[in-house]
């Protein structure tokens, strides 16, 4: 019995022993992750190793990757641990996903002390528990009691009504709104702590990114200057965007899932469109209508296609049936579903400025590929002038149409269609060949420019002036003002113009426009404001104050930009000893991958380097209001910002005049 007895002893303390050799933890739980991708399905735990068993979910017949760089870290020491070895694909070769979209890797790395109770996977999945008895306990992320008291004090703020209609006289209106609400299950750790709104001006053709500033504890809000209401997004982490409606002097909350972001992440074939929002707050209705109404799907591929190998009658017409299916699905929607007028409006709108958007890029760079395939018939037929008879049927009067956040790329479109376009080159060369040496003055053409478009808008096109053609007025304002010769001929210039604008609004902007590109007191230069943005800025350039600084936003991934470093590379060489100015250039992190940065660096011999945060990087493009790249200011010996849109390509002409006037 004894015997016995002591058999089973040492069998059980081998059996004991065998478990302490290798543990196995399935579906570990962890505490948040930025990755949509790849998940820890299983941990196994030996003397020998540690395996990590990557359950990975993707787009069918898209790749990933793993490399030798990977690496799980001790939460608690923060001691790393270098992958050894990859079963089921080869570090950085590609690993193609099958039909199902899933597959299976596993990860070797060195074994793992007995003290290590939680790991992180790289800086994607954070706070991986080795614990067996966690297994599951992660629970969906909630509101924190404390956000949603500050939610309903901000909301309670918040004016209570909202526009009753789209109809002129209350649709400008120059406000303040503000966007607030939590991303749940947000967590510092994921590496971000900004969002940005691309804002922009339609009128005026500004743009103006707009910070959205994310707490610790996952709440967020922006400031957001408007003229009027607008249907747009928000982007967090460089992910899909994330929509929202937004009148003047009113206050939207969203609150948002981070898990959803992670199913964007995984969804990356296609534009996700988010559902998992709570909005709220006085448009938080007419916000839910417009997120869970039916969206079509635009497939770049077979419009490029399309535009190559059909006919403008041909195409035309094709778009037209897409566009009757799309406007019939509408009328069945909005019949099923009850909806606000202003629903309604919106969606509607969307699906036509989409179809003339369409029909319009169709007629853009018809002679760049003409010239590329020179043999293709179909780019050398003509566009008929009444190609463009869908106009007649657009309500160009109506302002609900700006509301869409396509319009910016309608007003575009249609400023510069092929008619307008066609009409001005062929103006100046009549005026070249007429007048070998004809007067300088910007505004005189101008004028006579508008008088012909004035007449072909109402002989070919059949279109009366309208709201739409009067904004395409102001929004050349700009442009011409900069080029005009003096104040006199702007001002001429302008008043010309106006003769042609109703809208009241319109006026006083374009008014605007002048008197600031004309100042009474000329402004030599603009200091820094006193905000996060010039904060960050400042402890960049402040090492160089007595100089005049010409700074370059750029990216490693922006194909102008390094085009644009390139051609300046023999001139940064010439000035390279210049006591009285110098070049500073400024990426972010995300744009410019570590490895390709250090040897664009190096390549190009780059000094004044900085490669920071895409959170700095967002508040910089505040700052400056930039959305795209590349990016040139100019700082003077102060620190005061001379210019914050150089023309760096006439660097050499514009240095003569800047030197002079700015570093005396």
């Amino acid at each position: 019995m004894k015997r016995t007895n002591l058999i089973f002893f040492l069998l059980s303390l081998i059996a004991i022993g065998g478990v302490a050799q290798k543990r196995i933890i399935v579906n570990p739980a962890y505490e948040v992750k930025n990755t949509g991708i790849g998940n820890v399905a299983k941990i196994e735990l030996t003397d020998t190793a540690t395996l990590l068993t990557m359950h990975i979910t993707f787009v069918p017949h898209w790749w990933t990757t793993y490399d030798s760089t990977e690496v799980i870290r001790d939460c608690a020491t923060g001691t790393e641990y270098k992958v050894k070895k990859l079963i089921g694909g080869e570090f950085n070769k590609y690993i193609w996903m099958p039909d199902s979209g899933d597959s299976t890797v596993v990860l070797v790395f060195p074994p793992l002390p007995a003290s290590v109770k939680k790991i992180d996977y790289n800086k994607q999945i954070l706070g991986i528990s080795l614990s067996p008895a966690l297994v599951g306990t992660r629970k969906p992320a909630g509101i924190l009691p404390s956000i949603d008291k500050w939610i309903k004090e901000q909301l309670n703020k918040a004016p209570k009504n909202t526009l009753a209609n789209y109809e002129l006289p209350s649709f400008f209106n120059e406000k303040q709104s503000r966007l607030i609400g939590c991303i749940k299950g947000y967590d510092t750790r994921l590496g971000f702590t900004t969002g940005i709104i691309y804002g922009n001006n339609t009128v005026t053709r500004e743009d103006y990114p707009i910070v959205v500033k994310i707490e610790p504890d996952g709440r967020f809000e922006a400031e957001i200057p408007m003229i009027m209401p607008g249907y747009t997004w928000v982007v967090f982490n460089e992910q899909s965007p994330v929509p929202f409606y937004l009148e003047p002097g009113q206050t939207l909350c969203m609150i948002l899932d981070w898990d959803e972001f992670l199913t964007a992440d995984r969804k990356r074939n296609i534009r996700y469109t988010f559902s998992n929002i709570e909005y709220r707050g006085a448009l938080a209705s007419l916000n839910k209508e417009l997120l869970v109404a039916p969206t079509n799907s635009f497939d770049y591929k077979v419009f490029d296609k399309k535009r190559k190998t059909m006919a403008p009658l041909d195409f035309k017409a094709d778009q037209l049936k897409e566009y009757d299916n799309r406007m019939a699905q509408y009328k069945e929607y909005i019949q099923k579903n009850r909806l606000s007028e202003k629903a309604k409006t919106i969606l509607r709108n969307k699906i036509m400025i989409a179809n003339a958007n369409n029909l319009f890029n169709y007629t853009m760079s018809r002679d760049y590929y003409a010239r590329q395939d020179s043999t293709n018939k179909i780019l050398k037929t003509p566009v008929p002038v009444y190609f463009y008879d869908f106009l007649k049927q657009m309500p160009l009067n109506d302002p609900s149409l700006l509301v869409c956040n396509e319009f910016s790329e309608f007003i575009n479109r249609f400023e510069y269609n092929d008619l307008f376009s066609k009409l001005q080159r062929q103006y100046y060369i009549d005026l070249y060949a007429n007048q070998p040496k004809p007067e300088n003055n910007i505004s005189n053409h101008e004028i006579e420019i508008w008088k012909l478009k004035d007449r072909t808008l109402q002989n070919e096109l059949d279109l009366s002036q309208n709201l739409v053609y009067e904004i395409t007025k102001v929004r050349s304002l700009d442009f011409l003002l900069k080029n005009a010769s003096s104040k006199e001929n702007a001002a001429d210039l302008w008043n010309s113009l106006k003769e042609g604008i109703k809208t009241p609004y319109l006026i006083q902007t374009g008014q605007e426009m002048l008197v600031k590109a004309f100042p009474d007191t000329k402004v030599v230069s603009q200091a820094l404001p006193n905000n996060a943005g010039a904060d960050i800025f400042r402890k960049i350039i402040n090492p160089f104050k007595g100089k005049v600084l010409f700074i370059d936003f750029w990216a490693t991934t922006c194909g102008p930009c390094v085009s644009g470093i390139k051609q300046m590379k023999a001139t940064r060489a010439k000035y390279a000893a210049n006591p009285d100015f110098d070049f500073i250039f400024i990426t972010d992190q995300r744009s410019s991958p570590e490895k390709d940065y250090n040897d664009f660096v190096k390549d190009q011999e780059l000094k004044n380097i900085n490669r920071i945060s895409t959170d700095d990087f967002n508040q910089l493009r505040q700052l400056f209001k930039f959305n795209g790249i590349p990016r040139y200011v100019v700082i003077d010996k102060n620190g005061d910002v001379i210019n914050s849109n150089f023309s760096m390509w006439n660097f050499e002409t514009e240095l003569g005049k800047i030197i002079p006037a700015y570093n005396k």
